[in-house]
């Protein structure tokens, strides 16, 4: 593992241009070396992979040396890419092993959030619009999205990675990639788990929260596993909202306009509609309805 771990660190200071072959073979290298690097995680007892050792440093670094620049792991325009690859790009490949990494115990979500990961992913993707022909995929925005819910399992971790404006980074890519699937089941799964935070839910509200989990109900009113975790947070979002004809300001999240309103019933009750045999589902879409209705 060692070996593997030194040579993403190399490839991760080898200086190449953009646009060239030799750009092209290192990400290409970079890619086998991350799902290898995934498939190991998966193989290693506690005793061998744990804060503080060596090993988990050096992983750390290499997710940190991607996260930093991801444009630099970026296959050069033009180049011919199968399904997968578009799929599996550096960037996702990181995040999968993220997940190894975040999955093995709260002493290493820990870490992973105290070293400033969620930091450096709100600012890999606030980079994209700054690289001419870059921007983030559906597929690295579900990565991303999934790597924060997991992330945000305990509550002190939760409590940094709202300062790192995370919330706001999901709300900007589910209404990216409104028709995509995976973005908006990761983005409702990871808001969902940050409500559990009170001051949470403010910043949900003002940060466009509240308009991106509506619109994913009306995308995907027939999807239960979205719609049942969208309503529960669009239940705890609504007991302090406070109807207000007018334009709202973002910084107004207790106000609530009509327009905002109307969008909020719409997809609520296309929801109850697609999904009437759930008992769940009817019984909150009830409640949020009786609220405004």
């Amino acid at each position: 593992m060692d070996a593997l771990l030194d040579r993403l660190w190399e490839l991760a200071n080898q200086d190449d241009e953009p646009q060239t072959a030799q750009r092209n073979g290192r990400i290409t290298e970079a890619r086998a070396l991350w799902r290898a690097l995934e498939v190991l995680l998966s193989s290693l007892n506690a005793h061998d992979f744990c804060v503080g050792d060596g090993t988990f440093t050096k992983t750390l670094a290499c997710i940190r040396s991607v996260l930093s620049d991801s444009s630099y792991w970026r296959t050069p325009s033009g180049v011919s890419l199968t399904d997968d690859d578009k799929a599996t790009s550096v960037f996702v490949c990181v995040n999968r092993v993220l997940l190894k990494v975040a999955g093995r115990g709260p002493k290493e979500r820990e870490a992973l959030v105290r070293d400033g990961v969620a930091d450096l992913m709100v600012r890999c993707c606030d980079a994209q619009p700054l690289h001419q022909g870059y921007s983030l995929s559906a597929a690295e925005g579900a990565a991303a999205l999934q790597t924060l819910h997991a992330l945000a399992a305990e509550a002190k971790s939760r409590a940094g990675m709202l300062v790192s404006q995370t919330i706001r980074l999901s709300s900007q890519l589910m209404q990216k990639h409104e028709s995509v699937f995976a973005v908006q089941l990761r983005g409702c799964q990871f808001l969902h788990q940050m409500s559990l935070e009170e001051d949470s839910k403010e910043r949900i509200g003002r940060q466009g929260g509240l308009q991106a989990l509506t619109k994913a109900l009306m995308r995907f009113p027939a999807e239960k596993e979205l719609v049942v975790i969208a309503l529960d947070l669009l239940l705890l979002l609504c007991w302090e909202l406070e109807y207000r004809e007018g334009p709202v300001q973002s910084a107004q999240y207790r106000s609530v306009n009509s327009a905002v309103l109307h969008g909020l019933v719409n997809g609520v009750v296309s929801a109850m509609r697609m999904l009437k045999n759930v008992e769940l589902i009817q019984a909150n879409g009830i409640a949020i309805l009786n609220k405004w209705v």
